[in-house]
Order: structure tokens, then C-alpha cells, then sequence
């Protein structure tokens, strides 16, 4: 899973595990504080029966039990994360998969802020898992698109109404280079949640 082969079943796998620990946070806080959580199971029903519309799902980011809990699980993680190296090793894991499915729901939506963002926060990621290259790379480039709304105004343009991800039309593709197949049954197959 951590060579680099078979990047779907990677991601997949790591979105798993990210889920699983998740969801021990969730009994954790749950077991704490069980009052803020009725709100979020109704939006949960309401999501897994399709049964939401946009202004539910922002009303919930917004209400009081999904900031509250939200609050709860930091300060849990900052907890963990001070008790032993093992949880402080979960938690950077956790805050690591967070990253690369912002990347994803970036390059999915087209979000051109969102992906130089997410750009920015693998530097990091990319430096402590010894891909140099990798670190050196995303640094020139993230600080380039940064500038490219003054160097290039057209074509800034162009990457924020989401040219700058490879998709396909009816007609043909926009990008010279098609994604590969398991990676766009992947993408075909995983909904990411709206973060913002």
C-alpha cells in the first residue's frame, strides 16, 4: 500500500482507515457528550438516504452541534496527541489523509484555490516521507501559480473557472492526456463530503 503501486486501492485503503479512526473519536466524544449528537445523526439519515438539499448541509456546518463536536474532537486530538507517540503518530496520520482527500475533493470540483491550498499542505507530507523531488517541485510550483494571477492574468482565468484539471467532453478530451482507467472508475466511485 506504501510503495506507490496501485494508487486507487491505496487511497481507498487509507480513506478506510481514516474512517475507522474517525469513528473511535466520534465514541469517544460520544461517550463524553452524547447531547450535540442528535443533530448530527438526523443529518447523517438524511444523507444516507439522499434526502438533503444544499442549504441543509450548510445550516449544518453551521449549527451548533456540529461546531461543538468539531471543537470536542480538536481538543481530543491535542489530548491524544500529548499522551503517547503511537497516538501522536494516528493523529499526524489522520491530519495527513485529511490532506490528500482535500487534494482529491480539489481536483474533483475544479476548486482552483482549493487546490493550490492542498498543493501547499503536501509540502510537508512530501518532505517526511523522503520525496525530496516531490517537496522541491510542489514548492516552485505552488509559489508560481501564486503568482500567476499577476505574471498571467488570462490564464489565471482560465485555471479558476477549472481549466486546470484533466477531464473529458462529449466531444473530446480537454487535456492531451487521458487519466488512467482505475483512477477514473475511482473518482466515478467515491463521493467526498463538501468541506467548506
Amino acid at each position: 500500500m506504501l510503495t506507490g503501486k496501485e494508487y486507487a486501492r491505496a487511497i481507498r485503503a487509507h480513506i478506510l482507515v481514516h474512517g475507522a479512526l474517525s469513528i473511535l473519536l466520534l465514541e469517544m466524544i460520544k461517550q463524553k457528550n452524547d447531547s450535540c449528537f442528535t443533530s448530527l445523526e438526523h443529518f447523517y439519515e438524511k444523507v444516507i438516504l439522499q434526502d438533503f438539499g444544499v442549504e441543509e448541509e450548510e445550516n449544518m456546518y453551521s449549527s451548533a452541534g456540529f461546531i461543538q463536536t468539531s471543537k470536542m474532537r480538536d481538543e481530543l486530538k491535542t489530548k491524544l496527541r500529548n499522551q503517547t507517540r503511537t497516538s501522536k503518530l494516528w493523529v499526524a496520520y489522520m491530519r495527513y489523509v485529511d490532506v490528500v482527500k482535500l487534494f482529491i475533493y480539489a481536483e474533483r470540483t475544479n476548486n482552483w484555490e482549493l487546490h493550490l491550498y492542498g498543493a501547499s499542505q503536501m509540502l510537508n507530507l512530501f518532505a517526511a516521507t523522503g520525496h525530496g523531488n516531490y517537496a522541491k517541485s510542489a514548492r516552485l510550483y505552488t509559489e508560481e501559480m501564486y503568482q500567476l494571477k499577476f505574471s498571467h492574468p488570462w490564464l489565471y482565468e482560465q485555471f479558476k473557472n477549472g481549466k486546470h484539471t484533466v477531464h473529458q467532453t462529449e466531444k473530446t478530451a480537454i487535456s492531451s492526456t487521458k487519466p488512467p482507467k482505475k483512477a477514473e472508475r475511482f473518482f466515478l466511485h467515491y463521493r467526498l463530503p463538501n468541506y467548506f
